[in-house]
């Protein structure tokens, strides 16, 4: 109980407004050159108009510019970002060709007609080396004809056995 009787006794009062501003009556020895005794003034009218005038004018301009993005020429901004994409073109490289001791091309690349993106593999027609040679899953798309896969993949034979030397 004591305890809240020592606080309560400690409040201070109030400071009336003449302690606090100071001017030239109240100041003896006032030093002008450090604006003793000076009240300050207040932030006139004339300058907070002349403020505001400036940010609405700039809002003004902004909401101008909008609107002009947006609504005058937003149909041609807008086919313009729709006809403004990548377009991702991939080059695959030539597969290497496959000799034999003799130096006779077992298997080579040649032009695909049908899909002019990569070459298709060719093999030797005779002498019965397509067991031996295996064969190529090429490079897959997807329902948009994205490439998902785009590398070429030996299945069997001496294209999945040399498949890193051949790629």
């Amino acid at each position: 109980m004591n305890l809240f009787r020592r606080q309560k006794s400690c409040v201070r009062h109030e400071i009336d407004p003449d302690e606090i501003f100071l001017d030239s009556k109240n100041l003896p020895e006032f030093d002008v050159h450090q604006f003793e005794g000076r009240m300050e003034k207040p932030i006139s009218l004339g300058a907070i108009l002349s403020l505001a005038s400036v940010f609405g004018l700039m809002l003004c301009v902004l909401l101008g510019k909008a609107w002009v993005l947006q609504a005058k020429d937003g149909a041609a901004y807008s086919e313009m970002s729709e006809n403004n994409s990548l377009r991702q073109t991939i080059i695959y490289a030539e597969r290497g060709a496959i000799f034999d001791r003799n130096g006779t091309k077992l298997a080579w690349n040649m032009i695909n007609l049908s899909n002019p993106d990569f070459s298709t593999r060719a093999y030797i027609s005779d002498g019965g080396f397509s067991h031996v040679l295996g064969y190529l899953k090429y490079p897959m798309r997807d329902k948009q004809g994205y490439y998902y896969k785009k590398n070429y993949e030996g299945m069997a034979g001496v294209e999945k056995f040399f498949n890193a030397e051949l790629e």
